[in-house]
């Protein structure tokens, strides 16, 4: 007799990371039924300075907190005020200081065996293609497996990267 799968689809957690006004924001994405991605808690603050050990933990913290929701009954009523609230907490008074020069934003994805970095460019919109918005710099991949050190090195290493090149 023939036994019949069915396809597991491979769920992918992503967040970004705002580095911005001497300090590194990590914020988590959470997913809505129709596949947009939106920001949401935790949102954590590191100084630039902060240990890499640090750093690979905030990126544990905020990919461990990816949700994909499987109805609109668990999205914000008014997701325009709550991601105003998003903004504020993350220290921003509007989306135009945050994505802004001197900004680097880095968006950061994880599988069940890999954790990858892209630089993404500025001043472009969500309605911009991915391939738009990701900068002209190679992804970092590591394994998800590396420890909080190693990550932490990625991060910053992706961001001075791109600083070097300008």
């Amino acid at each position: 007799m023939l036994k019949l799968f069915r396809k597991r689809s491979v769920l992918n957690k992503s967040a970004h990371v705002y580095r911005a006004a001497g300090a590194l924001i990590f914020v988590s994405n959470h997913e809505a039924p129709n596949g947009i991605k939106f920001f949401a808690a935790p949102i954590i603050r590191l100084p630039g300075s902060a240990e890499d050990s640090n750093i690979g933990e905030s990126i544990r913290k905020v990919l461990g907190a990816y949700k994909k929701h499987k109805n609109t009954s668990e999205l914000p009523d008014d997701m325009k005020a709550y991601m105003k609230g998003i903004l504020k907490e993350m220290g921003f008074r509007s989306w135009k200081a945050l994505e802004s020069p001197p900004t680097q934003i880095c968006s950061i994805t994880a599988s069940a065996d890999t954790i990858t970095f892209k630089l993404m460019q500025i001043g472009l919109t969500q309605k911009d293609s991915e391939s738009a918005r990701t900068a002209d710099v190679e992804p970092v991949t590591l394994s998800a497996g590396s420890n909080n050190s190693e990550l932490g090195t990625a991060l910053i290493n992706t961001f001075n990267h791109h600083q070097d090149r300008t």
